[in-house]
């Protein structure tokens, strides 16, 4: 990603960026959105470039953008500046992992004419909930093709559905190194399997997640617990290649298909796994179960 040049194009057509989002190594891709004021239509714009296939030299051809009506901006810059006493210091603004150069999230704001700049690693973080609203409406004006990332973004935001107790990234050999960093303790693993890049596992009724990145050796860590007790246990049994795997279910819900691991089951309800926590779902006619090779999103 070159800012720079991305910088001098907005600045040569007029554009003054109001807000600006990049990803950095995001689940291996560079992302960039913003919102500007374009000065020759005197309009607000939620701009969207396609780093992937975007030729540095060519950034007009590539532009994709919508118009955004000047209230939504001013809703969410008073909103935010509301927390300005919050977020006056870069230490309160600050949230990346500095030891991990993936997934970072760089977000600037421009206030009274001051740009204060948010970082976080992989997700944003629940101490900067105030810039929720934020996100949900550059997204919302975003071509569908980033909706999913958008998503992620908001993870920890989302409330309690979406709760991560513990999280951290570290640089670890996954089957190698050793295991003295992690409480050392015996627990029964109901359920481990690795489905698209992630380990999910189920031990003593807690949710536990493990995303790892082969050749850079880092490993992004979950659970819905407040502590990392229930780590060795997964590590060992992935290196013992000791799986149990999840029942797949297919679900019509009214804002379409959902697909879901499940972990257990009884005449009323199947207990589930719900983006990165523990629910349950109605067992009725519009759950079907499926087979591994069937499920296309957890």
């Amino acid at each position: 990603m070159n800012l720079e040049l991305i910088h001098n194009y907005l600045e040569s057509s007029n554009l003054e960026v109001i807000v600006e989002l990049s990803l950095k190594k995001y689940q291996g891709l560079d992302y960039y959105l913003n919102i500007v004021y374009d000065n020759e239509i005197s309009k607000y714009k939620v701009i969207y470039l396609p780093l992937q296939i975007m030729n540095y030299e060519k950034i007009s051809s590539y532009v994709c953008f919508q118009i955004i009506d000047e209230y939504y901006i001013n809703y969410i810059l008073k909103n935010i500046n509301e927390f300005k006493e919050e977020f006056q210091y870069i230490k309160a603004r600050n949230y990346k992992n500095k030891y991990i150069d993936n997934d970072l999230i760089t977000i600037s704001i421009k206030i009274h004419n001051e740009y204060y700049k948010f970082y976080a690693t992989e997700y944003i973080p629940k101490e900067l909930d105030y810039l929720y609203e934020l996100m949900k409406i550059m997204f919302f004006y975003a071509p569908n093709a980033v909706h999913e990332v958008g998503k992620e973004l908001v993870t920890l935001l989302e409330g309690k559905s979406t709760y991560i107790g513990y999280q951290d990234c570290i640089y670890f050999d996954l089957y190698n190194d050793n295991l003295d960093k992690f409480y050392n303790k015996k627990y029964k693993i109901d359920h481990l399997e690795l489905v698209n890049d992630k380990y999910y596992a189920i031990v003593d009724n807690h949710l536990i997640i493990l995303r790892y990145l082969k050749h850079e050796k880092i490993l992004y860590l979950y659970s819905d617990n407040h502590s990392n007790k229930y780590f060795y246990a997964v590590i060992s049994s992935i290196r013992k290649n000791q799986f149990f795997p999840f029942q797949r279910l297919k679900v019509m819900e009214k804002n379409g298909i959902h697909y879901y691991l499940s972990y257990d089951k009884s005449n009323k309800y199947y207990k589930i796994i719900n983006k990165t926590t523990l629910d349950k779902i109605a067992n009725n006619d519009l759950v079907v179960e499926i087979e591994k090779d069937e499920i296309k999103l957890v």
